[in-house]
């Protein structure tokens, strides 16, 4: 309907289907999930296509991906295929739908985020020196 211009019928009900989970509370997916309007064919057919980067590349960099256990779009084996191909270390995440970031609960998926980015010390910088500072003028 969304892609027919009827994103303003579409109602909390199949929202909450689509996107979240039967606990998910009517006012959070009205205020987070406003009516949709259509999408554009051209982000539907990227959405279609595998076109990610060549796995001998990609395996090179560390991967997470985390899908919602009720994820109404996307099935579990996707999680598997991109861990094979990938080497991407995955995790099912209890309690989320297909909108994750949008999920009442969205701080624990962040939590997740954030802890696996530090497990890898993925983002830290290491200290910068002063101009003219070496190690040997340290030790004096």
């Amino acid at each position: 309907m969304a892609q027919a211009g009827g994103g303003g019928l579409i109602g909390i009900e199949a929202v909450r289907r689509a996107l979240f989970t039967a606990e998910t509370p009517d006012d959070w997916i009205a205020r987070m999930a406003p009516a949709p309007g259509p999408e554009s064919p051209l982000v539907l057919l990227d959405g279609l296509t595998w076109d990610l980067p060549p796995w001998f590349l990609a395996r090179r960099t560390p991967m997470l991906a985390l899908l919602g256990d009720g994820d109404a779009f996307v099935p579990v084996t996707d999680l598997w295929a991109i861990a094979m191909a990938y080497g991407a270390e995955t995790e099912l995440m209890r309690g989320f739908g297909h909108g994750m970031p949008l999920d009442p609960h969205w701080k624990s998926l962040a939590w997740r985020i954030n802890a696996w980015l530090d497990e890898r010390r993925i983002g830290t910088k290491p200290p910068v020196r002063p101009l003219g500072h070496t190690r040997a003028a340290a030790a004096d």
